[in-house]
């Protein structure tokens, strides 16, 4: 991702290539968050889906939602509409493309599934 947001400033007006989902001031604060997002939410819905048995979804279905509420506190401390506050970044985007899919894919497909099965 970090590739791809300047992969075409080349053919681009400048003034258009400006952008950065990785500013310099919020790395810290970006690499700290992507860190348990991922494993916990963007991955998370996929181990707990997956789960091959009814112990393994129980104990990966808990981080997922634990991130959901971590990050549901981090757009509201940070006034939003962004996970840190006015400010666009990489954190967004990843969030964004579970998100979307949540409702409509992965609560009806892997989150319950398992306990409705055993």
């Amino acid at each position: 991702m970090r590739w791809l947001q300047e992969a075409f400033n080349d053919i681009i007006p400048p003034e258009k290539a400006q952008l950065t989902l990785y500013p310099e001031h919020l790395r810290e604060r970006i690499d700290k968050i992507a860190e348990w997002m991922a494993s916990d939410l963007n991955t998370g819905v996929y181990k707990a889906g997956f789960a091959p048995d009814q112990e393994t979804y129980n104990t990966n279905i808990p981080p997922v939602f634990g991130a959901l509420n971590k990050l549901e506190k981090l757009l509201h401390d940070g006034k939003g509409p962004y996970v840190l506050g006015k400010e666009m970044t990489e954190l967004d985007v990843r969030l964004y493309a579970t998100l979307i899919r949540f409702d409509t894919v992965y609560v009806q497909h892997f989150v319950g599934c398992l306990s409705l099965v055993w």
